[in-house]
């Protein structure tokens, strides 16, 4: 018999510090902005240092992204890490920086990656002028499945999700926030094909109405916080922004979005 053949990584990472759908008198795109996408092959990638501005929505001193890709011993690590510096969305949403950051460690036996997103973090967030403090649980992927159990099928992180969906779903929240956490079931997850969940599981400090990782603003919209996506990819996305005084308006910055897989 032959040699088995030698089994290789095709990475994946990429990120983006900004998009965004804006309605109003001239609806139109912001596209991503900073973007960066790993080679298949892997590497570093540091993206440039930019910054973002659209008068009366959002601004953006600092924005970048950094990729990495590289085999160890145990298999191969990809690191995805986004960050922003002074934000500021519409004078009702700041901080000094925001950062995203995804580690996986894919192993040479398996197909299952643990997941790490320490370095993750907000600095002084504020809302409407109040700083509040988000609380991470930056393990909540963690530990690793048990036999190369596939993320979407794990009892123990899928508890994790059901359980943060059921504490908004009857936290008293308004009808369309509650409505869209309310009855989680494991046969929607599946067919969906990903995890929904967040790494906020509350806010300290808010004078106003927070549910879970979610934070209503009134007069203007509802901000949500860490959202994570576990399926074929690991994606974070530290602020979502629904601006409903300004219609259809939604914001999405300091996302980053990792999984590559092995062959054979």
């Amino acid at each position: 018999m032959g040699n088995a053949t030698p089994r290789r990584y095709v990475f994946y990472a990429e990120a983006n510090y900004l998009t965004a759908q804006v309605d109003g008198n001239t609806p139109h795109i912001i596209p991503e902005q900073g973007f960066q996408r790993l080679p298949v092959y892997g590497g570093t990638l540091n993206g440039a240092n930019t910054g973002f501005n659209e008068a009366g929505l959002i601004s953006i001193k600092n924005g970048y992204a950094n990729l990495t890709g590289a085999a160890n011993p145990a298999g191969w690590s990809t690191t995805v890490e986004v960050v922003v510096q002074n934000l500021n969305i519409a004078n009702q949403i700041t901080a000094d920086e925001v950062i995203a950051k995804i580690t996986t460690e894919y192993p040479k036996v398996g197909n299952v990656p643990s997941i790490s997103f320490q370095g993750t973090h907000f600095v002084n967030l504020k809302v409407g002028g109040k700083l509040v403090n988000p609380v991470l649980n930056l393990n909540l992927c963690g530990p690793k499945p048990a036999g190369d159990v596939p993320w979407i099928n794990d009892a123990a992180f899928l508890l994790k999700a059901q359980t943060e969906f059921s504490a908004i779903a009857t936290s008293g929240a308004p009808a369309e926030i509650a409505g869209a956490y309310a009855g989680w079931n494991f046969a929607t997850v599946q067919a969906r094909g990903k995890v929904d969940c967040s790494l906020v599981t509350g806010v300290n400090g808010l004078p106003g109405q927070s549910f879970g990782h979610v934070i209503v603003i009134p007069g203007f919209g509802n901000l949500y916080l860490a959202e994570l996506a576990v399926g074929t990819h690991v994606e974070l996305t530290m602020l979502r922004v629904d601006v409903t005084s300004q219609g259809k308006t939604q914001l999405r910055t300091v996302t980053a979005d990792s999984q590559g897989h092995g062959m054979p």
